[in-house]
């Protein structure tokens, strides 16, 4: 592992972690909030998630994704992102500028 690579991060809203091959966002559904109100718009570069009017995380990935291969679900109250990396490799956060 790369030094500036981290399997783990936890940000304002979000955690993830990260293996050679897949990075997994994680974010709580807020009570009362249903699988309706997510919004997940995942693109080879760029990330948003929306729960309900508030954007959880929103902008340019560190890495690229494969679009197809990406999936969401909802696991113990969490909102639970798969994104499975283009090409196996460490990335060094989720998005660009991303504050922890």
């Amino acid at each position: 592992t790369p030094m500036a690579a981290r399997k783990v991060g936890t940000c304002d809203g979000y955690s993830w972690r990260q293996t050679y091959d897949e990075f997994t966002f994680i974010t709580p559904l807020p009570k009362g909030a249903s699988a309706k109100t997510v919004h997940v718009d995942v693109k080879n570069r760029y990330l948003k998630v929306q729960i309900e009017e508030r954007i959880i995380v929103q902008g340019a990935l560190l890495g690229s994704v494969d679009v197809d291969g990406c999936a969401w679900s909802i696991n113990d109250g969490n909102v639970e992102l798969i994104l499975e990396k283009s090409s196996s490799d460490w990335w060094t956060g989720l998005i660009q500028n991303e504050i922890y």
